[in-house]
């Protein structure tokens, strides 16, 4: 089972249709959650093959997205279960369910 450790910060956000980030104002940002553990994720979907989007769960609903780049991730799917580690909301690591 590969697990693979990440850097980013968590405040990724969802890639446009040409792959780049937008940004968005202060004001429509989501407020990132602050949790620290061991969460259930579920791949939502994957982005021009490129961009990995994660949905972090707690009690069987969704705290959280994160997207991350493809090839920083071990080999997963649209739909795949996948483990998630945060740490103060940061995504730490991502390994298959």
């Amino acid at each position: 089972m590969k697990s693979t450790e990440t850097t980013d910060s968590g405040d990724s956000p969802t890639p446009d249709a040409n792959g780049s980030a937008p940004t968005e104002p202060k004001s429509a940002q989501k407020q990132r959650t602050q949790e620290t553990g061991i969460f259930d994720g579920t791949v939502d979907r994957i982005v021009d093959g490129e961009h990995v989007v994660i949905l972090v769960e707690n009690d069987n609903r969704v705290i959280d997205q994160f997207v991350e780049p493809r090839k920083s991730l071990p080999s997963v799917g649209e739909g795949d279960a996948v483990g998630v580690w945060l740490v103060n909301g940061a995504l730490r690591s991502v390994w298959p369910r």
